[in-house]
């Protein structure tokens, strides 16, 4: 499954909407577009550690500099996904991310690698997290800027009695 993410607003060089192959309407390859695949990982390690990757793909004519993060998400009702900053118990303590950040050319790909050593004492059960892209604005004078970005889900199951209803 691949996941484009695209910005269109004129004033700050960024034009055009672009589909996953990172083509506009008028066929011409837009200046932002980054696709990360997979969009989602759903995890059940075993104790040990497993390594698993993602591929981050500049399908735009510019440059990117790319931050890789991790932050908690949730699922609303709707079925949108809400990304924001890990809590308190952040999962971020035993998951590494290998390069956490990178420059990719126009057409290029890059591979992270994601380890997760699970805790002999973590709670049984999901844990979400999200692997965030980040492409931190052009540097301008421009009154408005634009960070850009886009998440991949980790659902990742710790092994466990889990208990479903609680009264």
């Amino acid at each position: 499954m691949l996941m484009a993410v695209t910005a269109a607003l004129a004033g700050i060089g960024l034009s055009g909407e672009a589909s996953a192959d990172g083509q506009s309407e008028a066929g011409q390859r837009s200046a932002f577009s980054l696709t990360v695949s997979p969009a989602r990982l759903v995890i059940a390690p075993k104790p040990g550690v497993a390594v698993k990757n993602v591929t981050a793909y500049n399908t735009g004519h510019t440059p990117l500099d790319v931050t890789v993060v991790l932050m908690g998400f949730e699922q609303l009702r709707s079925g949108a996904v809400v990304f924001g900053r890990p809590g308190e118990e952040s999962e971020v303590d035993w998951i590494r991310i290998r390069p956490a950040s990178f420059h990719l050319s126009p057409g290029d790909k890059q591979h992270v690698h994601v380890r997760i050593q699970l805790p002999a004492d973590l709670e049984p059960g999901d844990h979400q997290i999200g692997l965030t892209f980040l492409v931190p604005a052009n540097t301008s004078n421009a009154n408005l800027t634009l960070n850009r970005g886009i998440g991949a889900q980790m659902l990742i199951r710790a092994p466990g009695p889990i208990t479903h209803n609680t009264t």
